[in-house]
């Protein structure tokens, strides 16, 4: 209620270069947080025009600045003006983040698309759309039947989906080692199985005729 229409048209350069700063200065500022905290600049720039309005708390510390003198009503009128504007648009900023993101998304995906020499070699393998938590259980249950797989992400860059693959592989792989050495069991990995054999033992028992042969992780009787 306190919004004055008529300012918009004696001040209207005013408003809209105020409006602009408004706007560019928080997306700005959100990108650069968001770019801290690790968020894609796709990201970050939809969510810097989705905060870039302003909030209604503004009405209440402008209407407490003037209370306060601190600031003029006339200055406190302008301001409400920018704000409510900028709180209005809200929709069309979102939109016209979905429009940038999307534009910039299909630019990503071109350049991720694997050139023919680099698929040359590729053959009777699984494609993984997706290396989130699924993809990597997926990954690993190929993995296990020694099966090869290419896993296909895009949310990241190339080189941070290549160092997830290579770290789940060499984890895994470490993984496996250490349980064909404790268990001496092959498990279909290249290591050696051995089988040691208990020596017979002479027992006056005639049900104890069965001997029993350790082997790895089994028991033959």
């Amino acid at each position: 209620m306190s919004i004055d229409p008529k300012l918009l048209l004696s001040n209207f350069p005013v408003v809209i270069g105020t409006l602009g700063l408004l706007i560019l200065g928080k997306t700005i500022l959100v990108v650069v947080m968001g770019k801290l905290f690790g968020i894609s600049v796709i990201s970050a720039i939809r969510a810097g025009l989705l905060l870039a309005p302003g909030g209604e708390f503004a009405f209440v510390a402008f209407g407490e600045a003037v209370n306060q003198g601190i600031m003029s009503p006339q200055l406190s009128s302008l301001l409400f003006l920018v704000v409510g504007i900028s709180m209005a648009i809200t929709p069309w900023l979102a939109a016209g983040g979905q429009l940038i993101a999307s534009r910039f998304e299909l630019h990503d995906v071109r350049s991720l698309l694997p050139v023919e020499s680099e698929t040359d070699d590729l053959q009777d393998h699984i494609i993984i759309c997706g290396f989130g938590r699924v993809g990597q259980i997926i990954a690993q249950l190929l993995s296990e039947r020694l099966i090869p797989f290419v896993a296909l992400d895009v949310k990241l860059p190339t080189s941070e989906i290549a160092n997830t693959i290579n770290e789940f592989r060499n984890r895994h792989l470490s993984e496996l080692t250490e349980l064909c050495e404790a268990s001496r069991s092959s498990l279909g990995y290249g290591f050696s199985r051995t089988t040691t054999t208990k020596p017979k033992t002479q027992t006056s028992d005639a049900t104890e005729e069965n001997q029993i042969i350790e082997g790895s992780g089994s028991l033959a009787i």
